[in-house]
Order: C-alpha cells, then sequence, then structure tokens
C-alpha cells in the first residue's frame, strides 16, 4: 500500500501529457479558411462570410448594431454607403458590391 501515492502521481501526470498532446492542434499552427472560422491571416474574408459572423440575430442582414460589433469596425464605419439600398440594413447583395467595389482594379 505504500506505492499508491506513486502511483496516483504517475496516472496523473500522464493523463496531464496526453491532454497537452491532443488539445495542440494541426501541424502548422493554421486552422484553414473554412474550417478555422474566417479566412487565413492576410486574407479578406467574403461576403457570405461577413455576414455569417456578424449577423448575430440570423435574420440575413447586417443592423447597425450588428455591424458595430465588427472587430476592425469597417462595416459599421461605411454603413450608410454600404447600405445602398438605404433600408437601415446590409444585405449579401449590398456587401458583395461593396467588396467587389473595394477590390483594386487590375492593369490590363
Amino acid at each position: 500500500m505504500k506505492y499508491r501515492p506513486i502511483k496516483l502521481a504517475i496516472v496523473v501526470m500522464s493523463m496531464l501529457i496526453s491532454f497537452g498532446s491532443f488539445a495542440q492542434g494541426p501541424p502548422g499552427g493554421s486552422h484553414g479558411g473554412k474550417q478555422g472560422g474566417g479566412p487565413n491571416k492576410g486574407e479578406k474574408p467574403d461576403a457570405s462570410e461577413i455576414l455569417k459572423l456578424l449577423d448575430i440575430n440570423s435574420d440575413g442582414k447586417i443592423d447597425k448594431d450588428e455591424a458595430s460589433k465588427d472587430e476592425r469596425g469597417k462595416i459599421a464605419e461605411d454603413f450608410e454607403i454600404t447600405d445602398s439600398n438605404e433600408d437601415g440594413y446590409i444585405d449579401i447583395e449590398e456587401l458583395e458590391a461593396s467588396l467587389d467595389s473595394s477590390k483594386p482594379k487590375k492593369n490590363r
């Protein structure tokens, strides 16, 4: 019975080591585009990703309150411009149009 604390310590240490191994995520540190919940670092999200992230009440459009939750602040800052039909909401079409107009033009 005198080995019981040693056995317990070994079991606890092995559990901590195994939990640490499984908690690390995929090799390379990247979670990928869709799997990680957004675009890869340095990439711009597309309109559907932005809508999914900001549309808190899942009504298919972004209101001013939801836009204020944008981490970059860009949606809230440009809300009146992006809301082209001036209905107080940004829908997927308005968001796509806004993203398309913000892309740099290629010289041919």
